[in-house]
């Protein structure tokens, strides 16, 4: 069952592709957010459906976004993650007020 959805999921892009131009070389893409035209995202990256990509963006390899909101013209290098985080501030304040 898996495996007809990314089959189904890659021919909806396929003909997003052909309508505007969009570069998708990745099946981990929701194409909920694919918001624009112009979009070019490299192999192995995941965009979740939370998120969503504007005009004329670039996303490199091994990217992963989720929950976040991509503008247009905007260019995301290899290996980045973008949404948020779960980093615990308070242990570092909590450091530094001893040191």
């Amino acid at each position: 069952m898996r495996a007809v959805k990314r089959i189904l999921r890659s021919m909806r892009f396929a003909i997003d592709r052909l309508r505007r131009g969009n570069r998708i070389s990745s099946a981990d893409v929701s194409p909920k957010s694919i918001k624009g035209r112009g979009i070019s995202i490299r192999p192995w990256s995941r965009i979740d459906s939370a998120s969503a990509v504007g005009s004329y963006t670039y996303i490199g390899s091994y990217t992963h976004i989720g929950h976040a909101d991509v503008g247009r013209y905007v260019s995301i290098g290899d290996g980045v993650v973008v949404g948020p985080g779960g980093l615990d501030l308070g242990r570092f304040f909590n450091l530094v007020s001893v040191l």
